[in-house]
């Protein structure tokens, strides 16, 4: 995050689905190309990947589609409460539910330790919290992976496991972990498990001190 940012390991040119890809390296593990040598990625003493917890955002061309994308109408709200555009393009993203099948990899391809889980505040307590939690062939039934290849990404199809919402206003004026509904706390213990990459910190609004510390 001190050097970029934006850390989407699924736009790396070599990892994500063209041509919805950037011309850089986007994590720690490239780093030291990206800075000219100055910074090595393993001496970075804590190697942080950033990811939402309630939906996922999708930037990218209309022919690229991924499994778990939300109906219409759960996505606008995300859409417009949470400016899911392009900063320059104002292009609406495609909004998932949370693709922990694709991101899992993700991980494993950035390397990265911790997490931070954002967007908390974007729950609603009368709708589920769907995760991802695996991908299969529709037409052979096998176990399916995340590919930079869209054909293939065409066969895969999800399954899901599903958590209680909770009150994001309730969450946004949350300071400690305690605060935090159960609800909030179990999701947010599932991801970092699943994802082989403990939660430091939570974001839970969109203004500077909206932050809620683990460590």
């Amino acid at each position: 995050m001190t050097f970029e940012e934006a850390q989407a390991s699924g736009l790396d040119p070599y990892l994500g689905i063209r041509p919805d890809v950037t011309s850089t390296r986007v994590s720690s593990r490239f780093i030291c190309d990206g800075t000219g040598g100055v910074i090595n990625g393993n001496r970075i003493a804590a190697r942080v990947g950033v990811s939402k917890t309630v939906y996922a955002s999708v930037v990218g061309s209309k022919n690229k589609k991924l499994p778990g994308m939300m109906d219409p109408e759960s996505a606008g709200y995300y859409q417009e409460e949470f400016g899911e555009k392009g900063k320059t393009t104002r292009r609406l993203r495609s909004i998932y539910h949370m693709p922990l099948a694709f991101m899992a990899a993700l991980r494993e391809f950035a390397d990265y330790d911790f997490l931070i889980a954002t967007h908390i505040d974007a729950a609603r307590k009368d709708v589920p919290v769907k995760y991802m939690s695996e991908v299969y062939d529709r037409e052979t039934g096998e176990p399916g992976r995340y590919s930079q290849y869209q054909d293939e990404m065409d066969k895969l199809e999800g399954r899901f496991v599903e958590f209680p919402g909770w009150d994001g206003g309730e969450a946004e004026a949350a300071r400690t972990p305690a605060d935090l509904d159960p609800n909030v706390r179990r999701v947010i213990a599932f991801l970092g498990d699943a994802m082989k990459a403990p939660v430091l910190m939570a974001r839970n609004g969109g203004s500077v001190g909206n932050n809620i510390l683990w460590y």
